[in-house]
């Protein structure tokens, strides 16, 4: 897993790439789904996963806590849309007319 390209410096700190993080663990996100474990669960998961490698790449220096906010939020609208596509694709796949509403 290349995870250089999880980061970026600004003048603030180190800022998270929060959908590049989303999309290489995306795989592993799927099987705690599957495996039942909660959106929170997940979510604290992808921080920790997400602040450990920053520590490694970037000599035990955190990203900051607005990045790591503002990601959790975008991972957590990821997750979303996720279950909501596969429940979208599983109507389709019956053919059964559905509704939904916004």
């Amino acid at each position: 897993m290349n995870n250089h390209n999880w980061f970026s410096e600004s003048d603030t700190g180190i800022q998270l790439n929060s959908l590049v993080i989303y999309e290489e663990l995306y795989e592993d996100i799927l099987d705690k789904i599957n495996q039942g474990h909660s959106v929170e669960d997940i979510l604290k998961w992808i921080e920790e996963k997400a602040v450990e490698v920053c520590k490694e790449n970037y000599n035990n220096r955190e990203p900051t806590r607005n990045s790591l906010n503002n990601s959790k939020g975008r991972w957590n609208e990821s997750i979303a849309l996720s279950f909501f596509s596969e429940i979208a694709i599983e109507k389709n796949k019956q053919n059964t007319p559905y509704f939904v509403g916004i």
